[in-house]
């Protein structure tokens, strides 16, 4: 990833989801993590979604602070910190990870959340926030700035026993159905109201 940044992944989400558009009645678009942060990107900018699921996304803006210690960090030749895959409360469970985060794509994906803050009451749609609060690698809180920012109806559920990566700890089962839920609903809704998506 080291040679990317937000605009390579960003564009790549949207070509999806609108080569699938052209192809469905309704998109329900869900991420976890960055990809929470991707899924409600091209959600603020495609009106036509009929859902949003976001687990453990991150939607809080980083400090000033934080970002000019990677800018320095990157001038001085250090390009990589330490991995941080593998946020799994579920013993047995081992995510593919790479075993470092690199500093360029990072500051790219965080210059990014700052911007998008300002767009998420744009998003009007359903969405369904999944958090996770011993998360290790997004804080908590950022659940809490898209479900405060954001114009469309908001459902929460709150996953008690998994970290970051939920999809693959103890309430990878609740994360499923909530989702799958959600998005029944939410196409059935949508197809109903005549819109296109």
């Amino acid at each position: 990833m080291i040679t990317t940044g937000f605009a390579d992944w960003s564009s790549t989400v949207e070509q999806a989801y609108l080569e699938l558009a052209g192809r469905v009645a309704s998109v329900v678009v869900v991420g976890l993590s960055m990809g929470g942060t991707l899924a409600a990107w091209v959600t603020a900018r495609n009106p036509a979604i009929a859902g949003l699921v976001a687990v453990n996304g991150m939607f809080d803006p980083p400090a000033p602070s934080f970002l000019e210690l990677l800018r320095t960090s990157l001038e001085q030749g250090v390009d990589r910190f330490a991995a941080i895959g593998s946020d799994i409360a579920l013993p047995e469970m081992e995510e593919g990870a790479y075993d470092a985060a690199p500093i360029g794509p990072m500051i790219s994906m965080m210059e990014a959340v700052t911007e998008l803050h300002g767009r998420l009451g744009g998003i009007q749609c359903p969405v369904l926030i999944l958090t996770s609060p011993q998360d290790h690698v997004v804080p908590p809180v950022s659940s809490d700035v898209l479900a405060a920012a954001v114009s469309g109806p908001v459902e929460r559920v709150v996953l008690e026993r998994s970290y970051h990566v939920a999809p693959l700890d103890f309430d990878r089962d609740l994360v499923e159905k909530r989702t799958v839920e959600f998005a029944l609903r939410v196409t059935a809704a949508h197809e109903k109201g005549g819109q296109a998506g």
